[in-house]
């Protein structure tokens, strides 16, 4: 999975979960951090990209999308949208909440 920290459609800060290879049901639990300048926390929006490497590529790193969730600004979804604002009011603790990626 793929995470980008957006403002205005570009990326300030990307980062990835671990590679799981050869399973159909993965559970990310790992926690990422950005650092962000006073005021931006109404400007931003996280971008989950889960991505698939396709099977029988011979080319590196040529991978398929398979959904994507975004959270901040921007996100259509309620869940997404008070996940961001439950994350900015609890800034020093981890939030974790489940995401549906379309």
């Amino acid at each position: 999975m793929k995470i980008s920290l957006t403002h205005k459609n570009k990326a300030l800060h990307k980062t990835k979960t671990a590679n799981i290879p050869f399973k159909e049901h993965v559970t990310f639990n790992e926690t990422h951090v950005f650092d962000l300048p006073i005021g931006y926390s109404e400007k931003v929006s996280l971008i989950l990209t889960l991505k698939e490497t396709k099977q029988g590529s011979w080319i590196p790193g040529e991978e398929a999308t398979i959904g994507k969730c975004v959270i901040g600004v921007g996100s259509e979804d309620i869940n997404a949208a008070n996940h961001w604002r439950e994350m900015i009011i609890k800034s020093r603790i981890a939030i974790v909440k489940w995401q549906f990626f379309r």
